[in-house]
């Protein structure tokens, strides 16, 4: 026998237009079913997320951006709605990850079905006529009809989800952390704070205890003494739930630097993945500075110089393993893994321009030196972190050799 759902009759439900069903879009205004116009300047455009790529790439929102959206594709509906905003944006996420099947569909029926309801009209209208609050109405018919309607009309529901993807997953960029091989943290701060009811763009970053106050509309900051630039490459990469780069501090009154390119990485922790069970394949970027003290006559001076490359990242999941190979036209070609021993061979040595002698120990065997006692730290992201299937990575390398010639690396690769 059919499980039934007596939340509503069918003739309340009758008064909900879905005749539409088509539009992926919703008017501001009841009535009014005009193809979404993605050159307009939507009332939930996300203005913050636009400011904040002055600085990285990753995926940013607020919570007044996306009650703005929710409330935008639910015009016109007026049938039992529900006011928590963020719940039906949470479902509809869900809704739109994963290729959820029929038996996962009639689960969230039996949960809540006005909400499953308003969820499915969120994506687009058609879908929603799938819930019907009759007698005869099971959960299995109603995850069945949406598996269908997804199959029939998969642009139209592609399209749905990308946009469900980029305006009602909630993540607050706030809550994102960078360290360094030094475990110095970064974090930015927004413009409202923990309770995140504004448009959630960044007014500053914290490193340590030290505050810097975004300079306009850039990724510059500034504090009393100093400036400090964030250098993004993971925005260049595509990298949406993670972050790397370097960031370099200056004296305002003599342009002393004060901390100068240094190496970071992170992101969202809700969006990391540890549980991983496949090969992953991943090529990406390295920076980094390699760095060691001179005799200068009586004097020691450090010597530095910077690095950037091509990277590929691997990861076995038989080992649980990561695999960094990075490629520089000033230094070593390096390679290295997160193993016990911290392994990690340099190859294809290229002089700098500086003509600073950064070579490391070792005897050349085939090509390479091998050493151990590298220090990589690595972490994999996706949106869907349940699905235990990354998108990307970031993470650090730290590797000190009996020459004094000190590695500190950037990845990130997706």
């Amino acid at each position: 026998m059919k499980k039934f759902a007596f939340l509503f009759i069918v003739n309340a439900l009758a008064a909900c237009s879905l005749s539409n069903s088509n539009v992926d879009g919703y008017s501001a205004y009841p009535g009014n079913r005009n193809q979404y116009n993605p050159g307009l300047d939507l009332p939930y455009k996300n203005t913050a997320q636009n400011s904040n790529k002055e600085i990285t790439g990753m995926v940013s929102s607020s919570y007044d951006q996306l009650n703005r959206f929710i409330a935008y594709r639910l015009s016109g509906y007026t049938n039992y709605p529900i006011s928590n905003y963020q719940e039906i944006a949470n479902l509809a996420v869900w809704l739109t990850s994963d290729d959820r099947t029929a038996s996962d569909i009639k689960d969230k029926f039996y949960e809540n079905s006005t909400l499953l309801h308003n969820a499915m009209y969120v994506i687009n209208k058609s879908l929603a006529s799938c819930v019907k609050f009759v007698s005869s109405y099971s959960g299995e018919d109603v995850g069945n009809c949406f598996v269908k309607w997804r199959a029939d009309n998969a642009v139209t529901f592609d399209k749905a989800a990308q946009s469900i993807r980029e305006n009602a997953d909630f993540i607050n960029i706030q809550s994102a952390e960078f360290s360094t091989n030094d475990d110095i943290v970064l974090k930015f701060v927004i413009d409202d704070g923990e309770e995140n009811n504004g448009p959630g763009k960044i007014t500053a970053i914290k490193v340590a205890d030290q505050q810097y106050n975004r300079i306009e509309n850039t990724n510059t900051f500034e504090n009393e003494e100093s400036i400090l630039t964030y250098n993004s490459l993971g925005k260049e990469l595509g990298l949406s739930y993670s972050d790397f780069g370097t960031y370099k501090v200056v004296n305002k009154i003599n342009n002393e630097i004060l901390t100068d390119n240094t190496p970071f990485a992170g992101g969202y922790s809700a969006k990391e993945i540890t549980d991983i069970a496949q090969n992953i394949e991943f090529t990406g970027k390295a920076i980094g500075t390699v760095s060691k003290m001179a005799e200068d006559g009586e004097q020691k001076k450090l010597e530095k110089i910077d690095i950037a490359g091509n990277a590929a990242l691997n990861f076995d999941p038989e080992t649980g393993v990561s695999t960094l190979g990075a490629t520089f036209d000033n230094w070593y070609d390096v390679i290295v893994k997160n193993d016990s021993a911290g392994t990690i061979e340099f190859s294809n040595y290229k002089n700098n321009a500086n003509e600073y002698d950064m070579q490391v120990s070792g005897d050349m065997i085939e090509d390479k030196i091998t050493a151990s006692g590298a220090n990589m730290d690595v972490n994999y992201y996706g949106q869907f972190p349940e699905n235990k299937i990354p998108t990307e990575a970031s993470g650090l390398v730290q590797y000190k050799d009996a020459n004094g010639i000190k590695l500190d690396m950037a990845f990130g690769a997706k």
